[in-house]
């Protein structure tokens, strides 16, 4: 059911661009863990990604001695798939959109997810109706309150900056 709740597209795109371009990286880790990813290779890449990036610039080269043997990636090419990603990157601020859609993704299974199961424990009649929609109450908050509180890089507040709204210049000042 959840199948088409996954964007193998998006996450590569995310994933390449990140990869290209390492500017964009902060955007993205404000908006992106590695278990949003669908696919467990791609939250793997992702981790890995963002370990080096704190360690100074990365890229597919650099990333490669950690998936060379990858049972995961083999199906995909190997190695080699690391540097197809970055080589198909995508530029611009179409990446934060992408990372908030793969976000948005991993938000529906799992509250699909939490559904099944409180469904299942409702239709067993086992424990007290209230119990289980304040279960869900607090799903649903959880669920609405998620991201809110990130900080976000310096690179992303200029990103959304206006002559309005100047906010990383007279934080300097």
């Amino acid at each position: 059911m959840t199948e088409q709740l996954k964007s193998i597209e998006l996450e590569q795109n995310v994933l390449g661009a990140c990869l290209a371009n390492n500017a964009v990286i902060d955007d993205v880790a404000v908006i992106l863990k590695p278990e949003h990813f669908s696919e467990e290779i791609h939250a793997k890449i992702y981790h890995r990604l963002l370990n080096e990036a704190g360690k100074g610039s990365v890229d597919a080269l650099k990333l490669r001695p950690y998936f060379q043997n990858e049972e995961l990636l083999s199906g995909a090419g190997g190695a080699q798939y690391l540097e197809d990603l970055q080589a198909s990157a995508l530029g611009g601020m179409v990446v934060i959109g992408h990372a908030q859609s793969i976000l948005d993704l991993y938000k529906r299974r799992n509250l699909i997810s939490e559904f099944q199961e409180k469904a299942a424990r409702l239709m067993s009649l086992e424990e007290p109706f209230e119990g289980i929609v304040g279960e869900l109450d607090q799903v649903m908050t959880n669920l609405d309150t998620a991201g809110h509180a990130s900080p976000v890089s310096y690179t992303h507040l200029r990103a959304h900056e206006t002559k309005a709204n100047l906010v990383c210049r007279l934080l300097l000042e």
